[in-house]
This record gives structure tokens, sequence and C-alpha cells, in this order.
């Protein structure tokens, strides 16, 4: 998979969050930048960086990557609850371990070819995302989707697959991380939430959630708690720097302010909140009262990064909060990196994992770097993860066009079998 020699980039420009640098030279060593600006191993791979663009790679933040069939299914959809009774749960009994495993092959390769080096997905057949995360080279948060309906309809059941799928696969490769998936508030029982805080303090598992997505979280969590969401979590001790929240629609000040406290990252996904009518999140005020952000792209993994900042950038614009290309460059790269915690990833420099993108013109120029990188001015040229390449100048080199190509097919043949019963 990949290549383990040395890597020595000769003269590329330097971009991530801190620093705009020409001129760099920077040495990779095993799965780390071991130098910048210094001679390498004479041995290695030497790319000469002159017109690319070094950064890091985007991490996506959350992900239903065995639910790419799903978002072809096009229907009425008015709110989450009538699209997941009428569609997700329908399908989703119906989705064995090797659909998954091919629905997880079209969403990498996609994603490798975007720049993609890390995601945030939970699910079920989790071994089979898995599976597909080792092959293809990426990093990974991984967990299973705790919930008492649909795939699931005992949370005990589902803890315990979470709780086999991390003693299974957390650290592997060290690029698979495994953390515990409470899907909703409104889909795990009080039981189950509280086992699953017993089990994080214990041993220090993350935690990856939907909060807020609709109103009738936080509705469900006055009812049942008294409070709402965040102030349940913040009780139980899941929130932490080792928490991932998605969606966060509803979430206000104080809420927020306590998200801040903890350093969670709640993880951005416009798309789907528009499409489902959920709202759109106040992302830009996350990032004022010091929230992490970072980007999914929800179920549908073959969306293009570059559609998905176009849509919060003018969601956010609608409700006259608007984001910048620089904060979605952060939320993509130094924030959502800390899903991989306590790896030191998110920036390029010594002592750093290598983790990096080098991006080529697409001859389209702006004038905002960032905006040229997350806009589609750039495209990628090589990604690196670990030390290893995993996209040589445009080609994917973890996972063979063949093989792609009967994902492709495989998922169109399961897909007009559910479509004719709807």
């Amino acid at each position: 998979m990949g290549n383990s020699e040395p890597i020595f980039i000769r003269n590329i420009t330097v971009v991530d969050s801190e620093i705009v640098k020409q001129g760099v030279d920077i040495c990779i060593e095993d799965n780390w930048i071991t130098g910048l600006s210094r001679e390498c191993t004479k041995s290695g791979i030497v790319i000469d960086g002159g017109g690319l663009i070094a950064t890091p790679p985007f991490y996506i933040a959350h992900t239903h990557l065995g639910l790419y069939p799903i978002s072809r299914i096009v229907g009425s959809w008015s709110h989450l609850d009538e699209w997941a009774s009428s569609i997700a749960w329908r399908w989703e009994p119906k989705l064995t371990s090797l659909d998954s495993y091919y629905s997880a092959v079209i969403a990498i390769y996609d994603y490798i070819g975007q720049g993609i080096g890390g995601i945030a997905d939970m699910h079920f057949n989790m071994d089979s995302i898995a599976e597909v995360v080792e092959k293809s080279g990426i990093r990974a948060n991984l967990s299973v989707a705790i919930m008492n309906q649909g795939f699931y309809e005992d949370d005990w059941k589902a803890l315990e697959d979470n709780m086999r799928f991390y003693r299974a696969w957390n650290g592997r490769s060290g690029r698979i991380k495994v953390s515990l998936g409470p899907c909703t508030i409104r889909l795990v029982s009080r039981g189950v939430l509280e086992e699953i805080a017993r089990i994080k303090a214990e041993e220090n598992i993350g935690i990856h959630m939907h909060v807020d997505e609709v109103w009738e979280d936080e509705e469900y969590s006055l009812r049942t708690y008294g409070v709402k969401v965040v102030y349940v979590l913040d009780k139980l001790g899941l929130l932490s720097d080792d928490t991932i929240l998605a969606h966060g629609v509803w979430l206000d000040d104080d809420e927020l302010r306590v998200l801040a406290k903890h350093k969670v990252l709640v993880a951005h996904n416009p798309t789907t909140n528009m499409l489902l009518r959920s709202g759109i999140a106040r992302a830009r005020r996350m990032l004022q009262l010091g929230v992490k952000l970072g980007l999914g792209l929800d179920i549908s993994p073959t969306q293009s990064v570059v559609d998905e900042v176009l849509s919060a950038i003018t969601s956010s614009r609608l409700i006259g909060e608007p984001l910048t290309a620089k904060d979605l460059f952060d939320a993509l790269t130094l924030y959502a990196s800390s899903m991989f915690k306590p790896l030191k990833l998110g920036l390029i420099r010594e002592g750093y994992l290598a983790d990096l993108v080098l991006w080529i013109h697409n001859g389209k120029p702006r004038t905002n770097i960032y905006e040229d990188l997350l806009l589609g001015a750039y495209k990628p040229h090589t990604l690196i993860i670990n030390g290893k390449i995993v996209l040589n100048e445009g080609h994917v080199e973890t996972i063979s066009k063949d093989t792609y190509y009967k994902a492709l097919r495989h998922i169109e043949d399961k897909l007009q079998e559910v479509l004719q019963e709807f």
C-alpha cells in the first residue's frame, strides 16, 4: 500500500491554518515530517514542488459511507424523521456486509481524489468499512450507530457490537480509531446512554453523536431529562476534546459556550440540513464562541468538498453570519484533525505526522489562496497519509480502478433491487 520510502519534496509553497510560505523543502521519513528546509535521505523519493502547493489533507468530520445508495433515492422529503422511516429504515436491514464494503470503496476512492485523508464514519457493518479504510491508506474515526430503531432495534446489542468492534479495530495500522456512536438522544435509552458514559470514563473512548439536527431532539430532551441535550451530555461526562457532535442546528449560545469549554468538535452538514429542511446551523457563531468546527458530507459521500463548501458559504449568508473560505479551510484541516486525538495532525510542521496534499493549479486563478484551494482553482496531485503515497499524480494508488468499477456495478444492481420496492 503506497510507498514507505523517505520522501523529499523540494521548493514547494506550504499553506496551512497558520502560515503561507514559499520555497519550502519537506522531509518525510517513516510516517513523520522530520524536517522543513533540510536535506533528506538521498535514497528516497524526490518530488519537485515547483508550481505546487502543500496543505494538510481534508478531514471529513461526519459520514455514513454505507448509506451511499440511499442518497440516490429521491423522495418528497419534508423532515428527517419522514426520510428515516420511509427510506433509511426500510433500506438498512437489506444492507449486507458486502453492500457496505462496496459503498465504502466508492466513497473512499472518490474522497482520495479530492484530497481527503480522513473521515469520521458512523454506521453498521463497520468491519466492512474498516477493511476498506485499512486497504485505502486513509485515516478513520469509526463507530457503530447505537440506536433502538432501524438496523438495530436493541440499543444494548448495538453497544455490544460497538465494543466488539473497538476491541478488534482500535489502533489498527496506526490510522484507525474507534469511538462510541450513540446515534441521537431520541434513539438511545437512558440506561444505554449512562452505560456509554461509564465506558467512556473508564476506557477513555471518544464519542460521535448526532445532536440537534432537528428541534425534536431538544423537545425530547426537555420532556425526558428536563434540560436541553447539551446539558444532559455534559452532566453524563460525554463532552470532551474527543467528542464529535454532528449537525448542531438548534444549539443556542449558552449550549455553544459549554461545547467550547470542553473543546468539542461540531460537524457542520449544510447540504443535508437544507435537503431535509432541518435548518441552517450557525456555524460562524460557533467559531466566534470558540467551538471547533468541522465539515461533514453525511450520507452523500460522492458530494464534492467544493459543493459542500459552497453550501456552507451560501447558507451562512442567508442567516447573516457569513463564513469565509479560511473558516472552512480551518474546519477541514486543523479543527477536524482533532478527531484523531492525540495524534499531531492538521499542520505541516516538523514533528507532525506526514499527512499532506500536494495541489496543482487547475487553470482557474483567483486572488485568495484559501478560496483557490476550496473552490476548484487547484486539484489534488499527490496525497500522502502517514508517510505513504495514496494518490500519485492524480491516480489512486491503493484502490484499483477495476475494484472501483466493480463496486459501482454492485451498488447499481442493489439500488435497482431496492427501488423496485419504492
